[in-house]
């Protein structure tokens, strides 16, 4: 009989005909090979399953499903894997082909950490390299950035199955960041990692996820960002982490919400601690109309600034 495999490689994919050929090839060339590879085919009305099909390896489990969104059929394929560990990828984005090796001995060299990301490789729709993302290696880091933003890049993570499992998965209730309520409620039971070499290329064209959701996503996490903090709130033990969760609060309402409403939050911070550069550098921001934001954003200095790291973009989006 044979021996359930170390790695389940999971790939939701939807009328993605025209990049998973490449996506597919990327998987089944890594240099770590014990592992099953479930592409969960969210009823595509193109060409993709008739491409993947064109594959001829054992390890592919082509999974045909009716349209029913990616986590409906994120969890339906983990309920299906085998491994001990998941990663995660999507249909229209590329592994570096030690990827799995890379991810697996991190995991099994620090017992301790549940979900491992890494940075990646930006790609637009022809494939064009547009430069490296980068994300908070640390658990501490990681931590910080919860919930401003998702530090964990969701089609680069490995995460161990049983742990994801005991949370019963992902909610539907919070795509298009399903991934990130994911994070928040294993962040009492885990540690988190980022590798910081760019194990995936991601495509962040006009048809991304992301891209197609934008309304929607600010509104989940703003909903997301609330329910995190709120609870925060009921472990707080000193002033400054009270500060820290409430600021956390008035960037997400800046980011996410609405302008009024962090401008108040901000003024309130300022009133406590008035010579705080972070805060009087977001209300400043908060009081700019879009037009000003845009003239800013692709300013030489600006750029001149982040080319140099003394602004890391992530830290200091305006």
């Amino acid at each position: 009989m044979k021996t359930s495999p170390v790695i389940t490689v999971l790939m939701p994919v939807y009328d993605c005909a025209a990049y998973v050929e490449s996506a597919v090839r990327s998987v089944l060339d890594q240099t770590f090979t014990d592992f099953e590879f479930l592409i969960i085919d969210d009823g595509s009305t193109d060409d993709t399953r008739k491409k993947i099909l064109r594959f001829n390896d054992e390890r592919i489990k082509i999974f045909p499903r009716e349209r029913e969104g990616l986590v409906s059929q994120l969890n339906f394929g983990l309920k299906q894997a085998r491994g001990e560990f998941i990663a995660r990828t999507d249909g229209d984005d590329i592994m570096v082909p030690h990827r799995l090796r890379t991810q697996l001995q991190y995991l099994k060299s620090h017992h301790e950490v549940g979900v491992v990301g890494s940075s990646f490789i930006m790609i637009d729709d022809m494939g064009n390299r547009m430069g490296i993302e980068r994300y908070p290696e640390t658990d501490e880091g990681i931590r910080n950035a919860f919930p401003v933003y998702n530090p964990i890049p969701h089609p680069s993570v490995m995460y161990r199955r049983s742990l994801v499992m005991s949370v019963n998965g992902y909610r539907d209730e919070f795509f298009p960041v399903e991934d990130l309520d994911l994070w928040l409620r294993l962040s009492r039971s885990t540690t988190f990692s980022n590798i910081d070499d760019p194990l995936m290329l991601k495509r962040v064209g006009k048809n991304s996820v992301t891209a197609l959701h934008q309304k929607e996503t600010k509104a989940v996490h703003l909903l997301l960002g609330r329910q995190y903090l709120n609870d925060e709130m009921k472990f707080v033990r000193t002033k400054d982490e009270q500060f820290q969760l409430e600021l956390k609060m008035a960037r997400c309402e800046y980011y996410y919400g609405m302008p009024t409403m962090s401008r108040s939050l901000f003024v309130s911070l300022l009133r406590r601690r008035p010579y705080n550069l972070v805060v009087l550098r977001y209300l400043l921001s908060s009081a700019l109309s879009e037009n000003a934001k845009n003239k800013i954003r692709s300013s030489r200095l600006l750029n001149a600034l982040k080319k140099t790291k003394i602004l890391r973009s992530r830290k200091y989006q305006i």
